[in-house]
């Protein structure tokens, strides 16, 4: 990483700025990210493949298309977007994002509606009436650019994998399993929360680990999350996860009926 940036930390920002140039709303990517950060999300091996890159051109946007099948490009794009859309500087964008819906063209959002709850302050909850699918993020979870936190289809609820971020998209406990876990489920019991939901209600666990001799690590943040309630769960351990800080992703499942007899 240090070769990289500092013998092509130049070329690296130009590219960079190839992949997000920015228009009259968005600003660039070298306005917004720095480039170590995005470096760090990379594995030594891509980040050879990204010097071999930066080394044979300049002509970014014509390279750029050159490689854009290649899977370390794939997770160049991952790292930048991440780093980009979870940054303070486009915070005020995706927040006139939500407050505009502009998502309401999209066919599966036909007759979505635009909620906003003044009490608990929640930026977005996009409600389908075709399909009686809400979709929402909490505000006290760092904003995934492509996708909502949770979703509510009928009466379950279903959260997305959280990862050991905090609110302003920090990582926490890097390299630390169980620091990882403990924010990983304080982010689900916020998602739970969002739905009027908590962890008594959730009826299944999938936890995906990088390293199985974390298992005692993350087990104990778990049984302090749910206390005495014991729902199913699903332990895999794969050889890696999006970013290399992530020990542990964690997704549940819960149930709460929507009228009670």
């Amino acid at each position: 990483m240090a070769m990289i940036a500092r013998n092509a930390s130049g070329s690296l920002t130009e590219a960079l700025d190839a992949l997000i140039p920015g228009d009259g709303i968005w600003p660039k990517a070298s306005a917004v990210v720095d480039p170590a950060r995005v470096l760090e999300a990379l594995s030594l091996a891509d980040r050879d493949w990204l010097s071999g890159v930066l080394t044979e051109s300049a002509d970014f946007p014509a390279r750029w298309h050159d490689v854009d099948g290649h899977p370390a490009f794939q997770r160049l794009l991952n790292a930048l977007y991440d780093t980009y859309y979870t940054a303070p500087a486009t915070q005020p964008q995706i927040r006139r994002l939500a407050e505009t819906s502009p998502r309401d063209p999209d066919p599966r959002f036909d007759s979505a509606i635009l909620v906003r709850s003044k009490e608990r302050n929640i930026p977005m909850t996009l409600q389908n009436s075709k399909t009686g699918i809400t979709l929402a993020s909490p505000p006290d979870v760092s904003p995934a650019p492509t996708y909502e936190h949770g979703a509510r289809c009928g009466d379950f609820i279903y959260v997305a994998g959280q990862v050991a971020r905090d609110e302003n998209g920090n990582w926490v406990g890097v390299g630390d399993a169980r620091a990882q876990a403990e924010q990983v489920y304080r982010n689900i019991g916020r998602v739970l929360a969002q739905f009027g939901a908590g962890p008594e209600h959730v009826v299944k666990i999938n936890a995906i680990m990088v390293d199985r001799a974390d298992r005692d690590a993350v087990t104990a943040p778990r049984l302090a999350f749910f206390g005495d309630h014991r729902p199913p769960h699903t332990g895999i351990v794969i050889a890696g996860l999006g970013s290399p800080e992530v020990k542990i992703e964690v997704e549940v499942v819960a149930y709460l009926p929507q009228s009670r007899p």
